[in-house]
């Protein structure tokens, strides 16, 4: 499974919230794809993330806007490989019961949601 982030000029909210985040969740940094659109002027502090194990992926010029960027994130998996596409500014997930929002773990309600897909 894999975890793609598009940012875009928010390092310090993608490292202090999302990858603090799936840190927390035990995510492999090696399965974490972060997508920066060429040009960002934070992009060498991205770049430094590479040292750590995450994956650094520079998107040309032309790929503008949330659309383009997820069907970017789309095209540069393979068909059939689970992927899970986060916002860069993700501080958790939780579940609703009885009116109480619970924390909840991400890698199951990832694999829950692939098995009711392939159901």
């Amino acid at each position: 499974m894999k975890i793609a982030i598009p940012s875009y000029q928010r390092f310090n909210i993608l490292t202090e919230q999302t990858l603090s985040f799936l840190d927390k969740h035990k995510i492999n940094k090696t399965d974490i794809y972060v997508f920066i659109r060429e040009g960002d002027n934070e992009l060498v502090e991205y770049q430094k993330l590479t040292e750590q194990g995450y994956h650094i992926i520079v998107c040309g010029c032309d790929v503008i806007g949330a659309g383009m960027k997820h069907n970017y994130i789309t095209d540069y998996f393979d068909e059939g490989e689970k992927l899970i596409l986060i916002e860069d500014d993700i501080r958790g997930i939780c579940k609703v019961e009885n009116n109480k929002k619970l924390p909840t773990d991400l890698l199951e309600v990832a694999n829950n949601g692939f098995k009711l897909c392939e159901d």
